[in-house]
This record gives C-alpha cells, structure tokens and sequence, in this order.
C-alpha cells in the first residue's frame, strides 16, 4: 500500500509563523536594479483572459526553442503552458483524483516528449507534449517526497528531493545515512539515491526538513530550507558524491540558534521560529556560479498572505571560490532556463502578473 505520510511531512514547513517586528539591516545588500550582477534582458506580461487564467504557484519550469513556461497552478488545479509573448496556449488538468486529474500540483517539468506534474500524495502525472493524460505512478512505498518543487528533468535524468525514512517512528534528527535526493526511473521508482543532511539537521531535530535541487551540467547543487550553504554533487558517478560545499552568508539570512523538533508547542514553535529565513529555490549555472534564493516575511504576510509581506533575497556564490554577493530581489524567482537567466517576479497582481528575465552577469 502506497502511503501520503509526505503530505504530514510538507504540511510542516508551511504551519504559519509569527514574524513579529522584524527588522533587517540591508546596508550591505545590493538591489537588483543596482547592479550588474543581474541584467533584465527581458520581460513577460502573461496574458491572463475569463478563460484562461492563472491562480496561485511558485514554481515554474522553461524550456527554449520553442520557449515554453510550465507553471503548476496549485489554486486552480492545474498547468498553465505560457509562450514568449505571455499568451497561454495550453491548459492541462484539471481538479480531482481521477485520471488527468490534479489535486495540488507542485510543479511541472518538461522531459523530453512528456510533461510530469508533481502532484500531493507522491503521485506524478505524465501528459503527452499535447495536454493529453498518458499515466499516473508514484514514488514507492518508504519513500516521501522532500521538497515541494524539487522535480528536476536535466540531460542526465529526472531527480526529486526524498525523504527514505519514516519520520513519525525515527525523528526528524537526521543521520548520515540518509539520503536527499533520487534519481528516477521511466516509472519513478529511485534508481540512485545520494546526499547527506548538513550538520545542523544531523545535530538536531527541526520539523522544517525541506530541500530545493538543481541538476546542471553533470552536477547537482542541493540546498535546504533552514542553511544557506549549497551542497554539490558529481551525479556522472554510479554513486554521486559530494564534491564540495559552497559556504554562503547573507546580512539577514538568520539560521535557528534552538531545535525545532516535532512535539514543540505550536505557540513556542511560532516564538522561535521569530525572524528565520527561508530558502526556497536553488539553481547552478553553467559557469559553476550557484544562486540560493530565500525569503524572510512580515508579520503582515501570515494574516493577509500579501506577496508584497514576502521579501526576497539572493546570494550569488561560485564553485570553487569564496567570492560571493548579497542581492535584494524584486520578488520570487521561479526558474532558470538552459541560458542561465533567471525568470523573477516583477508583479503578482492577477490581469497584471509580470516575470522579469534576467541575465547573470557576475562575477
């Protein structure tokens, strides 16, 4: 019997929190309108219509030649496929449990004739290039999903964040043994599974376990929900090893000095969880540059869930290198391309929605 312990997990990392008074110094942080680390080469207005619309998402996946934006829609239930010009040419799914049908679609990803949507309960959905319904699979039983947009598609094969061990019977304290992430097969069962949880998951218990993946160029460069350091893997060995750990700092990325374990109080938990950042995306570039996205929230941002109560942030670092820069974001990156350009939002408003492309010009 397949199991949705997953959801249990990930409905975790989103019990809201109380960020009260939080106030950050931004003296040393460039603006990306002030820089040339990043350039706006471009921009997409998405042409939203009565019937053809998009609702709430944080993640999307795009492709070139032609240009396609893949955006898991989880208020609607559904994908959304936007051109270069922002029209949306194609909706796929729809709300429900039945065949081509989604429930909470976390992302979706283009991989070779297919498109895969990462659904809630471990379940992927495969359509044809066309929209049509091929199949429905999950990851096997024992292993949960890790992250809720991690499903990656790169030359090398198709990887998600895991989760390899039941966390309701072993703890959230992480042990060397356990894997992140996996790389799957035509049916999605794991075919290898590697990585190691950082030292502040090993030392400890915290109930917010959440990993962000990126697969570039024989690499994978893996980051997680609480630390901003970026792990990397050699994914073009039989068994992918860790090649180095990318040391990253922020002037207001603020790591949890106390556990967060399971059986905390909500009431305490919220108290602790006061002025933390969040990672949540991570991408490698071709040039080896690693860039790990995280947000730090307002007060605001709990009671009203307002995007503009939600700031982002980006640190620029370099296998290899110590050199590094801190970037404020105009708001949430959703993606890189095969270019290496980001795709970041300039504007959340429904009818008005815009995604700055941007080029990384560093160092």
């Amino acid at each position: 019997m397949r199991t949705s312990f997953g959801v249990w997990v990930l409905s975790l990392i989103l019990i809201p929190l109380l960020c009260i008074g939080c106030e950050f110094d931004e003296s040393n942080i460039t603006s990306a309108a002030q820089t040339n680390a990043l350039e706006q080469v471009g921009t997409i207005k998405i042409q939203e219509t009565d019937e053809r619309f998009v609702g709430q998402f944080e993640s999307a996946h795009v492709t070139l030649d032609p240009f396609r934006m893949y955006i898991a829609d989880r208020e609607i239930h559904r994908v959304a496929v936007v051109d270069r010009s922002g029209a949306i040419v194609r909706l796929i799914g729809e709300q429900g449990q039945g065949p081509g049908e989604l429930q909470d679609p976390q992302r979706a990803v283009r991989a070779g004739d297919s498109i895969i949507v990462e659904d809630t309960n471990t379940q992927f959905s495969v359509f044809t290039a066309d929209g049509e319904f091929k199949r429905r699979d999950r990851l096997p039983e024992g292993v949960w999903r890790g992250g809720m947009w991690s499903l990656t598609a790169a030359d090398s094969g198709l990887y998600v964040a895991i989760q390899d061990v039941d966390l309701r019977a072993q703890g959230l304290k992480a042990t060397p043994d356990q894997a992140v992430m996996a790389e799957l097969d035509s049916q999605f069962d794991p075919v290898r599974t590697f990585g190691t949880y950082p030292n502040l998951y090993q030392e400890s218990e915290y109930v917010w376990r959440y990993t962000t993946l990126d697969v570039n160029e024989g690499l994978a460069a893996v980051g997680y929900y609480l630390v901003p350091d970026v792990q990397i893997y050699d994914v073009t060995q039989p068994k992918p090893s860790l090649v180095e750990t990318v040391e990253l700092a922020h002037p207001v990325f603020t790591e949890p000095d106390e556990p967060l374990p399971m059986d905390m109080p909500r009431s305490e938990l919220q108290e602790y969880a006061i002025d933390l950042s969040f990672v949540w995306q991570t991408f490698l570039l071709s040039d080896s540059t690693v860039v790990q996205v995280f947000n730090n929230r307002t007060e605001a941002f709990y009671e009203n869930q307002a995007e503009s109560e939600r700031h982002h942030y980006a640190i620029l670092g370099r296998i290899g290198s110590q050199e590094q820069k801190a970037l404020k974001l105009p708001g949430r990156v959703f993606a890189r391309d095969e270019m290496g350009r980001l795709y970041v939002e300039l504007n959340p408003t429904p009818d008005n929605r815009k995604i700055g492309i941007y080029d990384v010009q560093w160092p």
